[in-house]
């Protein structure tokens, strides 16, 4: 570590979802407190984002396909997410902007190793279009995780393998009983498929109160869907750490697993979050995501002040 405290970064944004990304060597001179990400995520007074990414060259060989980087997300209020489907790509663009990448890059995450590719790439414009393998939904609620001995007190020899289902009230000025979904996608997420239009949602009242409940002991990202069509999802956002988002990625693929599991949906779907559309397609056991990053402007920052 150094004394210094003047670092360039970048913006990026994905459908939105927007991320300050420092240059790989950061983490080499300076170890950022929560208290400095809040900070410079604040959006009246640092540069605003919904999330810092930070990555590091993990030391992989020259017989590696693509060179390898430990990657590290912090939430806008402090805390870290195991991955961040639009932060990937943010990433993957970054690195190619910077001539660092060619095509792809493995990035070592806290859900282990995503493999995003770009699939199309402007410089001049800003933009990319980038495929990841998100990995495998994962069900199990011990692994997601969710006290499922909540639900199954009477019952705790049939602990539930794959998607289940449950009626729970998670608001005690309302007597309605929701049903909810619970998907890992290396982070969890509670999926709820309602009908009624997702704008008429009191997400900003529901959003913390189903994130903070305590049947999450890690906390729960919360997803609302309405199906339009076999093979289109609609879905808003409150994002663990970061709140009502434009966009998350693993939120889409949360769904979309669910959406299938539950056959709602033909496997490969269109999801439309406010911040624009991601497709997902499961039609093999790894879930690819398909979606656009943009860059938004570079600068320098005195993290001190």
């Amino acid at each position: 570590m150094t004394d210094k405290t003047e670092f360039e970064f970048y913006k990026y944004q994905g459908l939105g979802n927007d991320f300050i990304i420092f240059n790989p060597d950061f983490t080499d001179d300076y170890d950022i407190s929560p208290e400095e990400v809040r900070k410079l995520c604040d959006r009246n007074f640092g540069i605003g984002a919904d999330g810092i990414l930070l990555i590091s060259p993990s030391g992989s060989s020259e017989d590696d396909e693509y060179p390898e980087f430990d990657l590290t997300i912090h939430n806008s209020d402090g805390s870290t997410a195991e991955m961040c489907g639009n932060g990937v790509r943010c990433i993957a663009h970054y690195l190619k902007d910077q001539k660092i990448i060619e095509k792809g890059v493995k990035l070592k995450t806290g859900a282990g190793e995503i493999t995003p590719e770009l699939e199309s790439y402007d410089f001049a414009a800003g933009r990319s279009d980038v495929k990841v393998d998100m990995g495998s939904p994962e069900f199990d609620p011990d692994k997601i995780p969710v006290d499922w001995n909540y639900f199954f007190e009477s019952d705790k020899k049939h602990k539930p393998r794959e998607l289940f289902e449950v009626k729970y009230n998670f608001f005690a000025d309302d007597d309605s009983d929701y049903r909810v979904n619970f998907v890992s996608m290396g982070n969890p997420h509670a999926v709820f498929f309602v009908e009624k239009n997702l704008e008429s949602l009191p997400l900003k009242k529901w959003g913390p109160k189903i994130e903070t409940h305590f049947i999450f002991p890690e906390d729960i990202n919360v997803e609302f869907a309405r199906i339009i069509e076999r093979d289109s999802i609609e879905v808003r956002v409150w994002e663990r750490g970061c709140g009502i988002t434009l966009a998350c990625g693993t939120g889409a693929c949360a769904v979309a697993a669910a959406a299938v599991k539950k056959n709602l949906t033909e496997e490969a779907v269109n999801v439309s979050l406010p911040g624009g559309d991601l497709n997902i397609d499961w039609s093999d056991k790894r879930i690819k995501m398909t979606g656009p990053s943009r860059r938004v402007f570079r600068g320098t920052v005195d993290i001190s002040r």
